[in-house]
């Protein structure tokens, strides 16, 4: 919500079941992050952005409580959109930073940055992030700002560096 806090309702009658003061600023985007069915040992997540300029993740398993895991922190500006893929060992965000940064991809299990790789013969995004998500089972996420420009990057398991390709719309 507006106050940062996050909250986990019953689906049936709307019953509060877990809160945390999760951030400082207005939570502007969260996701749900299963483990993988290949590996039981991972826990379900639940990742969330805000204003704050801040990523964070929760672990979900205890009835009662949401647990800390890790603060993602390395956005300039509000961060503006988050999500993770089927396999829940990523995270994708958007911001509202114009320099560059706007988007990140994050590693769920330490916390720390993915590289990427924007070609410099392409244009960069020219405005705020709206949405970012990944294409399935595909090793690949995208971005799409304000303006209607959309990006596309490679992401793990694939080979090499990330790259950002962009599609003018």
């Amino acid at each position: 919500n507006s106050d940062g806090e996050i909250k986990v309702l019953n689906y049936n009658n709307g019953v509060i079941m877990k809160e945390i003061q999760g951030h400082s600023r207005d939570v502007s985007g969260i996701c749900y992050c299963c483990c993988d069915s290949e590996n039981p040992n991972d826990a379900n997540t639940i990742a969330s952005c805000s204003w704050d300029r801040k990523t964070k993740s929760y672990d979900e398993e205890d009835p009662e409580f949401l647990n800390p895991l890790r603060v993602m922190d390395g956005h300039d500006a509000d961060v503006t959109c988050i999500a993770c893929p089927d396999t829940a060992d990523l995270l994708i965000t958007g911001s509202v930073d114009l320099k560059g940064n706007n988007v990140r991809l994050w590693d769920m299990t330490t916390g720390q940055r993915e590289p990427m790789r924007v070609l410099q013969h392409l244009p960069g995004h020219v405005s705020e992030i709206v949405s970012v998500t990944f294409c399935g089972q595909l090793p690949l996420c995208c971005a799409a700002d304000a303006a209607g420009l959309v990006s596309f990057a490679y992401t793990r398991p694939s080979r090499g560096c990330m790259q950002f390709f962009f599609l003018d719309t």
